[in-house]
């Protein structure tokens, strides 16, 4: 329960807004899985938020969609003086200097982007400061296992923080994957993603990570948060906190050529796939976002010499458009299935079966739409 950063804890709370509409509930009671390590400040918001973090130097600066190659892998010194009314914050801004934000769609079939300078090199220095003075340090993620650093070497604190996420998708908002709909003969289709799935927010629920050096997280897709039948993620979120000058990028690979899944493992034991599978891959430079679909298998790279790289790593939320199976006995049925699914993980065989089976009982159209109605 102890509170994160406290030099970024100054929150000027009459005058937050809410700039979309608020976020199913996603406290620690939700159904959103929990990684061993974390360190979870429920409710306890961080009040990292940009308003707090901004000087009033800051408001929301022009974005640039697919740049030209001279831009893909260098930062822009174009610069403006813009006045404009600071929608985040509810006020007219001071005269301010903003860096472009670039946008570079990754290379196909990878769905996602980069977006340069989203946040600022002072911002990301206030939430990497506000994190470290807490009183408190990262936690290893598996401190029981020792060899689970051949896998994932990164220290980690999740936070809860409303404001600082509501600032971000401010500023990416016209840029995410705003709409999907995930066909039926697609690969990344799967019971229960039928219909139209509309963007509306950014998950506050944040992991801040610390990789050391030679620090590094092996090829894996994200899970999912899902809030209910109709609220869940589909796109993860990477922001870069730091220039990294060596090493530390995150490498996506394109689907036919992870199926396999072959590991190699490197002189330090860590597991990766060949240099050869890398499709694409986004540098850690300070501000800079990186956003793809949860079905993307992807890599941290290892972090070079003398260097470290802090993230903050959390979702692009999104809601089906129109709802289904909403009524109160289906939002029932549905908490049973997640409930059964994380019995089933644990072994809990016979319990997860009469779950199940009370799934049927309650929403017949549900248990349909999940593939497990037994007539």
């Amino acid at each position: 329960d102890r509170r994160l950063g406290p030099t970024v804890l100054a929150a000027i709370k009459n005058e937050i807004g809410s700039p979309f509409p608020p976020l199913p509930n996603m406290s620690k009671n939700s159904s959103t899985e929990q990684k061993p390590g974390f360190k979870v400040v429920d409710k306890k918001e961080h009040k990292a938020s940009l308003r707090n973090l901004l000087s009033a130097r800051e408001a929301k600066c022009p974005i640039h969609s697919n740049p030209s190659p001279a831009h893909h892998r260098s930062d822009t010194s174009n610069r403006s003086e813009i006045d404009v009314k600071n929608a985040i914050f509810g006020s007219v801004s001071k005269r301010f200097t903003c860096t472009c934000v670039w946008k570079r769609q990754l290379v196909e079939p990878l769905d996602g982007f980069v977006l340069s300078n989203v946040l600022s090199k002072e911002e990301c220095e206030k939430l990497r400061k506000g994190v470290a003075t807490d009183g408190q340090d990262y936690t290893f993620w598996n401190p029981e296992d020792t060899n689970s650093k051949h896998t994932r070497n990164v220290d980690t604190i999740e936070v809860f923080d409303e404001s600082l996420a509501a600032g971000i998708w401010e500023r990416v908002k016209m840029q995410v994957t705003n709409n999907i709909e995930i066909p039926e003969e697609n690969d990344d289709w799967e019971f229960g993603l039928e219909g139209k799935w509309e963007a509306y927010g950014i998950n506050p629920k944040m992991l801040f990570a610390r990789y050391p050096e030679g620090g590094h997280f092996s090829p894996h897709t994200d899970g999912h948060q899902v809030i209910d039948f109709n609220h869940r993620s589909l796109h993860s979120v990477i922001i870069y906190l730091n220039d990294c000058s060596e090493g530390g990028a995150t490498q996506l690979f394109k689907p036919e050529d992870y199926k396999d899944k072959k590991f190699i493992q490197d002189k330090q034991g860590r597991f990766r796939f060949s240099k050869e599978k890398v499709a694409d891959r986004a540098l850690p430079k300070a501000g800079s976002m990186l956003s793809f679909s949860q079905h993307h298998m992807h890599e941290g790279e290892p972090v070079g010499s003398g260097c470290s790289k802090f993230i903050i790593r959390t979702d692009v939320m999104y809601r089906r458009v129109p709802a289904v199976c909403d009524k109160p006995n289906d939002v029932e049925a549905y908490q049973c299935y997640q409930a059964a699914m994380e019995a089933e993980a644990n072994a809990e065989h016979d319990k997860a079966g009469h779950l199940y089976t009370k799934v049927g009982r309650l929403s017949e159209k549900l248990a349909r739409m999940l593939n497990i109605w037994m007539g």
